[in-house]
């Protein structure tokens, strides 16, 4: 190691061939103290060693010197080198459903019950470095493998949901990523139990406002995020639409009453019913669309939402399994309308931190690392610009124009 000039020992950098020799060094240590016989002293001396190594691997690792850039996943993404493993979890099912088994995203999923746990398999290709990394215990990047598993638990709660709604099980629920107990990775026999489930603590924001909201509205947004957690993107819509108009009614709005002409009287008689002027659209054309950019994506993304809604609660139809953004961007749309309209600043400022405490969750849950959507998002930036955000004008500018339901938004569902 070089000196610097006050004495302090520079960091080496660790190559990857560098990286491999350590850990089959150690591998090895640890290996050769494990057989039956061996002196106690002397095996608990190789752990030792053992964690001294892992420790020190994981030092060099976060110490080397930053590259020119980076994104998230990207040596693992980047990787040809792939290895085949299957990740477990396990869940405290209370139904039954016969054996789930199908293909998805390049790997096999396999859903089996035993007694009253759900036992559920991905088996798919990984990288080797990815697993390099998770069995030397190398921090975080566990939360790899749980955004791999988090990418098919929208498939696998459609399946409870035919279970609960086509076979008559009552008790057939789908779950969350946090409800996940016993997740383990297996690689050619190795078998290694993940850190998980995480537990998060109150978010301060949210608990320090939560005591002074009882409006119906903001209870119906809050159901709707947990709609999304479990998957059932059908009940997060219709709730979202509730909450809407539970807020027009709080705020008392409604539209004017058409003239009650012969023609219409003559109608009614006939026993024609025309439909009702305080409609869902036209509040919010002549209340939330005030002719700036916010309102306008507001509205035209709420109207959409709303006719989604309808045809789930009248015409039977059901949201994909590929609908994760589209409810995203419907939660923050409905976040924006009640926080611009309710005119309550305590409410406002608690239904922004309900959104930030959301999507800091999904991060934590998978959502950051699922390196299938991270390779997918690096191919479409590629192909197109990123605008200049500097200004306010701009940034305000950029956020609605990103919130607005694009055309794939809408082919998702």
């Amino acid at each position: 190691m070089a000196l610097r000039a006050n004495g302090v020992r520079d960091m080496p950098t660790v190559t990857e061939s560098a990286l491999a020799v350590i850990r089959n060094r150690t591998i090895t240590i640890y290996a050769s103290g494990s057989t039956a016989g061996e002196d106690h002293a002397l095996l608990e001396s190789r752990k030792k060693i053992f964690a001294t190594l892992l420790n020190r691997l994981a030092e060099l690792h976060i110490n080397r010197p930053p590259p020119e850039s980076f994104y998230i996943g990207e040596p693992y993404i980047e990787d040809e080198h792939k290895v085949a493993c299957i990740i477990s979890a396990n869940f405290v099912f209370p139904a039954y459903i016969e054996p789930v088994d199908f293909w998805l995203y390049g790997a096999r999923v396999m859903a089996v019950q035993h007694g009253h746990i759900l036992h559920v398999q991905i088996h798919k290709r990984i990288s080797q470095q990815l697993w390099d990394d998770v069995r030397l215990q190398i921090p975080f990047k566990e939360k790899f493998l749980i955004g791999y598993l988090a990418s098919y638990m929208p498939a696998i709660n459609r399946r409870l949901i035919d279970n609960r709604h086509y076979e008559g099980h009552l008790l057939s629920r789908t779950f969350a990523m946090f409800e996940a107990v016993r997740v383990s990775v297996s690689v050619q026999g190795r078998h290694l139990p993940l850190s998980w489930p995480i537990s998060f603590l109150p978010f301060p924001p949210s608990a320090a406002l939560a005591n002074n909201v009882r409006a119906t509205y903001v209870y119906e947004f809050v159901d709707s995020i947990n709609a999304y957690f479990t998957s059932d993107f059908d009940d997060c819509i219709r709730r979202l639409v509730t909450s809407a108009e539970n807020l027009f009614e709080v705020r008392g709005w409604k539209t004017r009453t058409s003239p009650k002409t012969l023609f219409r009287k003559i109608l009614r008689l006939l026993g024609f019913k025309s439909k009702t002027s305080n409609s869902f659209r036209r509040i919010l054309t002549e209340y939330v669309n005030d002719g700036s950019l916010a309102g306008e994506v507001v509205t035209e993304n709420m109207e959409f939402i709303y006719t989604i809604r309808n045809k789930i609660v009248h015409a039977g139809f059901r949201m994909s399994t590929t609908s994760g953004q589209f409810c995203d961007k419907a939660i923050a749309t409905l976040k924006y309308m009640i926080a611009r309209h309710c005119q309550d600043m305590i409410i406002s400022r608690y239904v922004d931190t309900l959104y930030m405490q959301f999507r800091m969750q999904c991060s934590e849950l998978g959502e950051m690392y699922n390196l299938g959507v991270i390779e997918k998002r690096r191919k479409d930036d590629g192909n197109s610009e990123t605008p200049v955000i500097d200004s306010a004008a701009a940034f305000n500018s950029f956020m609605f124009q990103a919130l607005r339901f694009t055309e794939l938004d809408k082919l998702s569902i």
